[in-house]
């Protein structure tokens, strides 16, 4: 036998109803706006019921559920005992709050996340003809491109024209949208990479813990004149796992020689004082 609740649990305005969620439960306040609006379009509810573990033997004691209520929801209305929102013994909860259907603000669309939020103001600060290097682990990171169109509002595309390689004969023009290759060029910058002549950088494919060596043939390595080595750096793909500083003989016994921007953005970082005179 269930007791029924004491009192009519209260209602509250959304902003309300997510404080006392999302605070208890470290979830994000248009995450639940979002849910909830989707919820709408599947369910059409009266509104919501925020429910409270009370079982003071349970692990979940003190734990928030959401629950809808009316129109396709299996919940008709508010219950007025405690209901087990998944059906466990050890799950039985109040509720204590109710939202109606009505008092749920407009969402026409899902909130960006944070890290895509800072990917969408990183591009809204490109100009169009500056240029940009794809950072990341993809296949494609370290290609070099033109922006062609720099006005990009909610999830709109950036057009980027990237380069060519050498013997490509492929369309260099891509449409890169937020959601894909622009994450990954959240940290790249306009380019204003001076690299001397004297320099050299191999990419072995990662058959070793060194994939990349960067080489300056104008700093020998020691005194002798007719010794070929030179000064080198050596590192994997994060150089926070492995990075060397050496000596090597330039040549393709350390892999397939490179340009400086086809490093991965780590790896100029950790070499970049190879750049200077």
């Amino acid at each position: 036998m269930t007791t029924p609740l004491k009192s009519a649990p209260p209602i509250l305005t959304f902003d309300e109803f997510a404080t006392r969620y999302c605070e208890r439960q470290q979830y994000e306040y248009d995450d639940l706006l979002y849910t909830l609006t989707q919820q709408v379009q599947r369910f059409n509810p009266d509104g919501w019921m925020l429910l409270e573990c009370a079982d003071m033997s349970s692990s979940r004691l003190g734990e928030l559920t959401i629950l809808p209520f009316g129109g396709k929801a299996s919940y008709k209305e508010v219950p007025t005992h405690p209901v087990s929102p998944r059906g466990l013994a050890s799950d039985m909860s109040t509720v204590v709050a109710v939202l109606p259907k009505d008092n749920l603000p407009t969402c026409d669309r899902r909130p960006l996340p944070e890290a895509e939020q800072e990917v969408l103001a990183y591009i809204k600060s490109l100009k169009e003809g500056e240029r940009v290097v794809e950072t990341g682990d993809g296949p494609e990171s370290g290609r070099h491109g033109t922006i062609t169109k720099s006005l990009v509002v909610d999830n709109d595309d950036l057009s980027v024209k990237w380069d060519k390689k050498k013997g490509e004969e492929s369309d260099p023009w891509m449409i890169t949208p937020i959601t894909w290759g622009t994450r990954r060029c959240i940290d790249a910058q306009v380019e204003d990479w001076v690299v001397p002549d004297t320099l050299r950088v191999y990419d072995n494919g990662g058959e070793t813990m060194d994939r990349y060596t960067v080489l300056r043939l104008d700093w020998p390595y020691n005194d002798d004149p007719n010794d070929k080595i030179v000064q080198c750096l050596g590192m994997g793909t994060d150089p926070r796992g492995y990075c060397n500083h050496g000596g090597a003989m330039d040549g393709d016994h350390l892999g397939q020689l490179i340009e400086w921007n086809s490093l991965p953005k780590p790896c100029k970082e950790a070499a970049k004082h190879f750049l200077e005179d």
